[in-house]
């Protein structure tokens, strides 16, 4: 059933007519006649019956109008609860993470998104390891993932996230062995380390 119809013939009702019909929903008198007659031709009833220079309801047409509003509120609801996950207002949100990033970054991350959006439900899988990750991400199971690059799996889409500087503290006796050893008071041995969200090129 066309949902217009039906906001056309719930208008003819609550506004007691064709014509006031038509101006509240800002379209052409012809229009709502039209959707009118398509509707009781689809559905082989008369809906309205004139009485003097209005309309009145036959026994289909408040059946019809029962159903007819139950339809339009469902579809109302079901509106209103995706907008509501399009917003972030609601929804799930599953993310897996390598067990080393799940608390940092990891938690500030999810902090600051729940802070910006309390009705959104964020869940942290923590699968053991990077291939479990990604075959969680691959899966279905979470929509996105939180690993160290490289990532080499083509089937998905990587984000690169930031990247962090780690300093080893050696001793000398084990400093000696590093490459580009530094004193203590220098800036240290550094190794570069970067984090990407990995998750399947549909879902945006």
């Amino acid at each position: 059933m066309d949902l217009r119809l039906l906001r056309f013939f719930v208008a003819i009702i609550d506004h007691g007519g064709v014509t006031r019909a038509a101006e509240a929903l800002y379209v052409a008198q012809p229009s709502v006649s039209q959707a009118l007659r398509t509707l009781e031709q689809r559905l082989g009833v008369v809906l309205f019956e004139r009485v003097g220079r209005g309309l009145r309801l036959t026994d289909a047409g408040r059946e019809l109008e029962v159903r007819a509003r139950s339809v339009l509120a469902e579809v109302d609801e079901a509106r209103e609860r995706v907008g509501r996950v399009a917003r972030l207002d609601a929804g799930r949100l599953t993310v897996a993470a390598a067990s080393t990033l799940a608390i940092h970054p990891l938690g500030p991350w999810v902090k600051r998104l729940l802070d910006a959006h309390p009705g959104l439900q964020v869940h942290v899988r923590e699968p053991g390891s990077v291939a479990g990750v990604l075959a969680e991400v691959t899966d279905g199971a979470a929509e996105i993932g939180l690993v160290e690059l490289p990532v080499h799996k083509a089937s998905l889409e990587t984000v690169e996230l930031a990247r962090e500087e780690l300093v080893i503290a050696a001793g000398p006796g084990l400093a000696a062995g590093l490459p580009d050893a530094a004193a203590r008071a220098g800036p240290g041995p550094a190794v570069g380390g970067a984090r990407a969200a990995v998750r399947r090129p549909d879902d945006r």
